[in-house]
């Protein structure tokens, strides 16, 4: 290892003696309560190679016998990881709420703790040495309620009586040393033994609300990590479980939080208090800036000394600074860094005295201080060396490895000796848009966040292709006056049957203007190409032909604008008359064509060139809808977005002759409306089914043949007090897009969600989640050359019905998934991906590949005594 200096100035900001009183509160809660808890985890059947949440916390074990490494991470879903070598050998949601913390105890067990409120220690099973819960304490606390009655037996009587029962309180922080823990519920600090019956040794009540906790080698010290309700109320600083201050709006909250995490990433705390358990001393230490919740305290080096508290200073985005405080004279110290070779980034030469920004520092185990870098520049483009690892760095030394879990779900392990090579998985990759080719098995997707991926399926061959990769900020090209260019996040994608994508892009520029751009992006290179970018009230919807000849894009407040060849273009229908302006629309046969207003609707048969408006009901509409345009000119919609009943317009007979012209305004129509069970949040024809998304999850669907579909329904039919039929149940997380793959004549569709990329089939229950964690995504950027179709990183689960495990899985990982040995699931290998998609989309049973279409059998050659035949000579072309 290497050694880095830092030189740290004095310190802002004020050092005082805490008050231990507080304010007062109708409802207070008191000091918890550890006692022994529960160790039960429920491993499900399958579980995935990969993280699809933020990494909270990482930690080295130490390596069974025949392995060289082996770490643990959880994420804030709750989830905790064991990998051994570069293989997943453990994975379970542990923790319901998030994972606060994994760590190691100085005698190697595996500790982790949680907002389910309990303190897991993990031992290897002599079975299988995979560690397995051992012993599990349960933190719980009973909410007092003040009495409000006056002196005298009201108040007598009302202290009386019996108080709620006790709950599970969620601990926020949690440090170990030696047979000490240091634990809390955001409101208190406490140490307590690690026996099986835990015994209380010290308790305090903290001043903020705790998101950190550490003690010294000794136990004797003891560091809380305090998140102010102004740091908050600043957005600098954040915890999913800080109380924000009452009033406002909760969209005001979530606008906070955001802030936080953009502008202070990995930024929890502002504040730190220390105490000492031998003695009365209490320190209070303000920074003056946010700071990571991740301490470090260290013992007195004399007698005469009060220890030291070390901590990372996040100044913003691109700016991380450790810092040392002498606890006794509360200056700043000079304290060495040690940054081991694989944390060496390129930039090193050239920087000034402080060295690069650090994303993470901790106790190494020789007791040094150890940091990463953190690479700014991470989302625009990678560094050709050091950690391919993005913000929110989470680091953890130990066994001769280092490894780092990061904001993004990411993981790297790499030696500390040597040159070896290091271990990367990536977090999963959570599109956040959805668009499907017209008549081939193709999707594309895109990703929100500090990096937009889009991503091409071919699911005819099973593979899947990185198609670009960007950071926001370089969607635009690079403004003149040399302000920084506004960061672009997608808004809306589509894709033609040649696989050439188009996408828009909103976001908010440095004077607080909304902008927007709309592109295209070439299907063989990636490259993209700004057709229109500048200000406007919101994003832009588009619309794109299955040929790809004419694109449309809208945003509210303007003119329909058309793009026909990649040419600008004015669209009309007859002379005079101007498009409707609205959302654009095409039906995935190409003959039909819609434009959806708040108060007029525009319905164009394209191979007839015909069309016709009608007169929208301004009172049943709202700004925002969905809609969908079936192969025979039905337009289904939902206006406002979220609603609970459907309209459906059917073309009038005179829009569907070969020939005709423009025929004006109609103020009445054939229009059926239908009630719908829940909220409505995405629509889809699927062939001549028409398949709904809800609120809650659900899929249902007007089948194709039912009265609500049929032009001229019977007279003596019934009405159908259910006329949706619900095709797959809500198990959380809202349908966002709804789209047939291909033609639909298979009746396959796709459908986008809060979990994922999913494929369904309309006649049955099965349905097939698709998942991505790209380990070379991490190294590429806006000038990287095209990624091959590959199999790789990509898993493929085959769930027969809604409950149930799956029954095949699709395994492309190197960590590979990892499957209880009592389950029966198959698993297939990447070189059966497109065996694997064709059985689904074919109707097929799971499990069993789908039989290939026959070949065309070659014509019998002739007899061997019979010349064959002489061709016809062509007809002579006459004159």
């Amino acid at each position: 290892m290497g050694a880095l200096t830092l030189t740290l100035a004095s310190l802002t900001g004020a050092c005082a003696t805490a008050s231990e009183g507080g304010s007062s509160s109708k409802i207070t809660t008191t000091p918890p309560t550890l006692g022994p808890g529960s160790t039960r985890v429920r491993a499900p059947a399958v579980a995935l190679p990969f993280h699809r949440a933020p990494i909270v916390d990482v930690a080295l074990l130490p390596p069974a016998a025949g392995q060289r490494w082996r770490v643990a991470s959880g994420d804030e879903d709750g989830w905790v990881r064991v990998w051994a070598d570069g293989a997943l050998v453990f994975a379970a949601p542990v923790h319901a709420g998030g994972v606060s913390a994994v760590l190691a105890s100085p005698e190697g067990a595996l500790i982790t703790a949680g907002f389910d409120g309990r303190v897991l220690e993990w031992r290897d099973s002599p079975k299988d040495g995979v560690p397995r819960p051992a012993r599990a304490w349960g933190m719980t606390h009973v909410a007092a309620r003040a009495s409000e009655a006056g002196e005298g037996d009201e108040a007598e009587q009302a202290e009386q009586k019996p108080g709620p029962p006790p709950e599970p309180a969620p601990i926020t922080a949690l440090a170990v040393a030696g047979s000490r823990m240091a634990i809390s519920d955001g409101y208190h600090v406490q140490v307590w033994s690690r026996g099986d019956t835990p015994e209380l040794l010290w308790s305090r009540s903290a001043k903020h609300f705790v998101t950190g906790l550490s003690l010294s080698p000794s136990g004797k010290l003891v560091a809380a990590a305090g998140l102010s309700p102004l740091a908050l109320r600043k957005g600098r600083a954040d915890h999913p479980l800080a109380p924000l201050e009452a009033g406002g709006y909760p969209s005001e909250a979530l606008e906070l939080r955001r802030f936080a995490a953009r502008d202070f990433p990995g930024a929890r705390a502002d504040f730190v208090e220390t105490w000492d358990l031998t003695r009365p001393r209490h320190r209070e230490i303000y920074p003056g800036v946010p700071i990571d919740p991740d301490l470090i305290l260290e013992d007195p080096s004399d007698a005469h000394g009060r220890g030291l508290v070390v901590f990372r200073e996040v100044w913003s985005g691109a700016e991380g600074w450790v810092t040392a405080v002498d606890l006794r004279s509360q200056k700043r110290v000079w304290k060495p860094l040690v940054k081991p070779w694989p944390f060496i980034t390129e930039g090193e030469v050239g920087a000034d005295e402080r060295g690069l920004p650090v994303g993470d520092v901790l106790r190494g185990p020789a007791g040094e201080l150890v940091v990463v870098d953190h690479h700014a520049d991470w989302s625009a483009k990678p560094p050709s060396t050091g950690w391919l690892a993005a913000d929110r760095r989470e680091l953890g030394v130990g066994y001769e490895h280092a490894a780092i879990g990061d904001g993004q779900g990411g993981l790297v392990v790499a030696p500390l000796s040597g040159k070896a090579g290091s271990w990367t998985v990536p977090g999963e990759e959570r599109p956040a848009l959805l668009g499907v080719a017209a008549t081939q098995p193709v999707v594309v997707t895109a990703t929100l966040g500090a990096r937009t991926r889009y991503r091409v399926f071919e699911l005819a061959s099973g593979l899947h292709r990185l198609l670009r990769v960007e950071s926001p900020a370089q969607v635009l090209p690079e403004r003149a006056d040399g302000r920084p260019t506004p960061a672009v996040f997608p808004a809306d994608l589509v894709i033609d049957d040649r696989g050439e994508v188009a996408t828009s892009g909103w976001t908010f520029d440095d004077g607080g203007l909304a902008y927007g751009a709309i592109r295209s992006v070439a299907a063989k290179t990636g490259a993209a190409t700004v057709l229109h970018h500048g200000s406007t009230s919101d994003g832009f919807h588009l619309g794109l032909s299955p040929d790809g000849a004419e694109l449309r894009a809208w945003t509210l407040g303007e003119q329909l604008r058309v793009w026909l060849g990649g040419q600008a273009a004015t669209l009309s229908h007859a002379e005079g008359v101007t498009p409707v302006a609205g959302l654009p629309l095409f039906s995935r046969n190409g003959a039909w064509s819609a434009t959806v207003g708040r108060t007029r609707r525009e319905l164009v048969n394209r191979r007839a060139s015909r069309a016709r408006h009608f007169e929208g009901d301004s009172r049943r509409s709202g700004d925002d809808l969905i809609a969908a345009l079936g192969d025979g000119g039905v337009l289904a919609l939902v206006q406002p977005f979220g609603g609970g009943e459907l309209e459906l317009l059917f073309p009038p007979a005179a829009l569907e002759g070969e020939q005709a012209e423009f025929q004006g305004v109609e103020a009445s129509e054939e229009v059926r409306r239908v009630e719908l069970p829940g909220a409505a949040t995405a629509l889809a024809w699927v062939g001549g089914s028409l398949v709904i998304g809800f609120q809650d999850g659900s899929i249902g669907a007007l089948l194709e043949g039912s009265e609500e579909l049929a032009r001229a329904p019977s007279p003596d039919a019934e009405p159908n007090p259910m006329p949706v039929r619900i095709l797959h149940a809500g198990a959380g997380g809202r349908v966002w897009s709804l789209a047939a793959l291909g033609d639909g004549s298979q009746g396959v569709f796709v459908e986008l969600d809060e979990r994922g990329l999913t494929l369904h089939r309309l006649r049955d229950d099965a349905f097939l989640e698709i998942h991505v964690a790209d380990r070379s995504a991490s190294s590429r950027h806006a000038g990287s050359e095209p990624q091959a179709p590959r199999a790789q990183d990509m898993v493929a689960l085959w769930r027969p019905h809604t409950s149930g495990p799956p029954c095949v899985v699709l395994d492309g990982s190197a960590a590979g998934v990892w499957i209880d040995p009592a389950a029966e699931v198959q698993r297939w290998g990447p070189e059966r991906g497109a065996a694997f998609f064709r059985a689904f989309t074919r109707g097929g049973e799971c499990g069993v590949e789908a039989r290939t279409e026959p070949a065309e059998p070659e014509p019998a050659p002739p007899p061997k005594s019979e010349a064959p035949p002489k061709p016809e000579a062509p007809p002579k072309p006459e004159g």
